[in-house]
C-alpha cells in the first residue's frame, strides 16, 4: 500500500466505534512504518486496546525519534494502568527533549498515578518540586493538573491564570483541561473564569473553544 492509502486507512478506523483484533495486527504493522505520520496515527487508536501487546507497541513509540509520534504515544498512555508506563512516564518527565511532548507525558503520568491509586505525599512533593523549576509554560500548566487530580485543589486557581497567557495555544490547553476536571464542586468558578476570558479575547481558535466549553458543561 502507498502512505496515502494507509492513512486513508487509518482515517477510516478512526471513524469506526470498535476495532477488531485484525485491524490491531494491522495497527502493530503500521507502528513501525518509515512514514511518520503513519505512525502518529497509530498511538491514538490503540487505545481501543488496553493490554499488553497494544501498552507495549504505545511504549515503543514513545520513544520513537519525531516528536510528534511521541506525543500521540504520551498521550496515550493516560489509560493504561500498569506499573511499567507508569515508571517509564516519570523517568522520561526528565529526559524529553520536547516541550509539547513532555506536557502530554506529565499529564498522563498523572492520570496513571490516579488511574493505579498511586497518589502519595511523595508524588505530591515531586509534581511540586517540578512546578517550581519548570520554565515551559505548557508543561507548567500541566504539573497544574497533576497537582489538582492528587487532590491539591488549591493548584486550580494556578491552572485559571493560563487562562491569560499570551500564547493562544496554551489559552486553548487550558480550556481543553478544564473540561476534563469540571464539576458540582469547581463548575461556577470554571465558568466565570471562561466567561472573563471571552470579554476579551481575539483568537478565533479559543472563541470557539471557549464557547463550546460554556455549551458543554
Amino acid at each position: 500500500m502507498t502512505i496515502e492509502e494507509k492513512i486513508n486507512l487509518l482515517q477510516e478506523y478512526d471513524d469506526m466505534a470498535i476495532l477488531s483484533d485484525e485491524q490491531f495486527e494491522i495497527l502493530k504493522d503500521y507502528s513501525i512504518d518509515n512514514d511518520n505520520t503513519v505512525r502518529r496515527m497509530v498511538a491514538p487508536l490503540l487505545i481501543d486496546f488496553i493490554n499488553e501487546n497494544s501498552k507495549n507497541i504505545l511504549l515503543q513509540l514513545a520513544q520513537d525519534e519525531d516528536e510528534l509520534v511521541r506525543t500521540e504515544a504520551f498521550d496515550s498512555l493516560s489509560v493504561f494502568p500498569y506499573n511499567d508506563v507508569l515508571d517509564f512516564l516519570q523517568e522520561v518527565i526528565s529526559s524529553e527533549t520536547s516541550r509539547l511532548a513532555r506536557s502530554y507525558a506529565i499529564l498522563s503520568w498523572a492520570d496513571v498515578v490516579v488511574l493505579l491509586k498511586r497518589v502519595s505525599v511523595s508524588k505530591i512533593e515531586f509534581a511540586k518540586n517540578k512546578k517550581e523549576t519548570e520554565k515551559a509554560n505548557d508543561c507548567a500548566l500541566s504539573w497544574c493538573y497533576a497537582l489538582f487530580m492528587f487532590g491539591i485543589k488549591e493548584s486550580l486557581n494556578e491552572l485559571l491564570q493560563f487562562l491569560k497567557s499570551g500564547d493562544y495555544q496554551i489559552r486553548c490547553a487550558t480550556l481543553s483541561l478544564l473540561s476534563d476536571i469540571i464539576d458540582s464542586s469547581n463548575e461556577t468558578c470554571i465558568k466565570n473564569a471562561v466567561e472573563q476570558l471571552l470579554i476579551a479575547e481575539n483568537s478565533e481558535a479559543v472563541r470557539d473553544r471557549a464557547e463550546r466549553f460554556l455549551k458543554e458543561n
